[in-house]
């Protein structure tokens, strides 16, 4: 399998040029406790002896295997640093990295009512990418007014708040669209065989008598 890193018609980053592969990671779910309302971006990190790139430039990662290529994702590269040999070693995120901007004048700037959809539309559209889909879950909800004004927000937190709200995450696929991918029912089961340890409560737990809600500085008011 090999790997190649598309930049421009003229500028291309082959297994020629890269040393140790490219390494791929993305976290959704680090712990063990389910999570909704992330907005979870892809990193890679590569070495490369090709000097003639910069931050700030984007790139198309595809595999290419037996003849078939599978394109990975768009990136867009954060930081180079260089080794002993002079070599750029190179981390780079996909499109959600868009979204780490702040978007104080566009939030301030909307118009109420306006439904979920809407308003992830708006900020794809205001971050410079495209939305694979403004239909999700809860997309139609509307919101009558704006919560609040708000000062030194990044557009990943509004992304997320929106992920929250349709009941998944936000993720770019390798088009470099964004989608809220949400998760569906399982067929599967969980028998006695999958149980490491099981231990019944000793105790009758108390009845819940209040619910406390902590809201914090920049909490738009739609979770």
């Amino acid at each position: 399998m090999g790997n190649k890193l598309t930049f421009s018609t003229v500028k291309i980053i082959d297994d020629s040029k890269l040393f140790g592969g490219i390494n791929y990671e993305i976290s959704i779910n680090p712990d063990t406790d389910l999570e909704i309302g992330i907005a979870a971006s892809a990193q890679i990190t590569f070495t490369t002896n090709n000097t003639n790139i910069m931050v700030g430039e984007e790139f198309t990662y595809d595999e290419i295997n037996d003849n078939t290529t599978n394109t990975v994702g768009k990136f867009i590269i954060d930081a180079i640093d260089i080794d002993n040999s002079g070599r750029y070693m190179v981390t780079a995120y996909d499109y959600i990295s868009k979204f780490d901007k702040k978007i104080d004048g566009w939030w301030n700037g909307l118009t109420f009512p306006m439904t979920v959809g809407s308003i992830f539309s708006s900020l794809c559209s205001f971050c410079g990418v495209t939305p694979q889909t403004t239909v999700f879950t809860n997309s139609t909800m509307s919101i009558p007014t704006k919560p609040m004004e708000m000062q030194n927000i990044q557009g990943r937190a509004i992304l997320a708040y929106i992920a929250e709200v349709a009941g998944g995450i936000a993720m770019a696929l390798p088009s470099g669209n964004i989608t809220i991918k949400q998760y569906t029912y399982s067929s599967q089961t969980i028998s006695n065989g999958h149980y490491v340890s099981i231990k019944a409560s000793e105790h009758q737990p108390l009845a819940i008598n209040r619910v406390c809600a902590r809201m914090d500085e920049n909490d738009i008011g739609i979770s």
